[in-house]
């Protein structure tokens, strides 16, 4: 997995050193991650464990804020598995809630969005969230994602609660008619 940097922030492979700062986030009950189906972990070990497991598969990256050098969340391209086609990965991400309203995602969302279209040459990239996370679905537009349509009723959430998930997607096309340079 390539690092990624821009003015703010680096991606790079996850670390065991990373527990302390990604413990810190997903203990949190509040973190971002909790609109996405993670639980936040009270128990360390869990937590450990969650990171080593993200560490060997190599499909996310440790999102650091430069300013302080803490891992203050994570982006990924994932498998799609409601998509039977091997030419996209699914876009995911998760952040600190001490690092909310500061436009982090959708700048190191632009890099991996680059990575994906250029270096990786996927032709598509999709992502899926509750439809009643506005911030999420906000982040995703800003990002360039065109909403697909609502899925009712396919989202769990790590409360056990059903909901409705909105999906997105953005083509190599769309990404590259916005970014002739890319």
């Amino acid at each position: 997995m390539q690092v990624l940097e821009t003015s703010r922030l680096v991606l790079r492979p996850w670390r065991v050193e990373d527990l302390d700062d990604f413990y810190r986030y997903v203990y949190n009950p509040h973190h971002a991650g909790t609109e996405s189906g993670w639980r936040p972990q009270a128990d360390r070990e869990i937590a450990r464990k969650v990171l080593l497991g993200m560490q060997e598969n190599g499909e996310s990256w440790a999102l650091v804020y430069r300013a302080d050098q803490r891992v203050i969340g994570c982006l990924g391209l994932y498998r799609d598995t409601w998509r039977d086609n091997d030419q996209g990965r699914k876009f995911g991400f998760d952040i600190s809630q001490d690092y909310w309203d500061r436009d982090i995602v959708p700048e190191a969302a632009a890099a991996v969005i680059a990575y994906a279209f250029s270096a990786l040459d996927l032709a598509w990239l999709s992502s899926f969230c509750p439809a009643r996370s506005l911030a999420r679905r906000r982040i995703l537009e800003k990002s360039g994602f065109v909403l697909e349509g609502v899925l009712r009723m396919a989202c769990v959430l790590h409360t056990g609660e059903i909901t409705d998930a909105a999906c997105y997607s953005l083509l190599r096309e769309e990404y590259r008619a916005r970014h002739p340079r890319a």
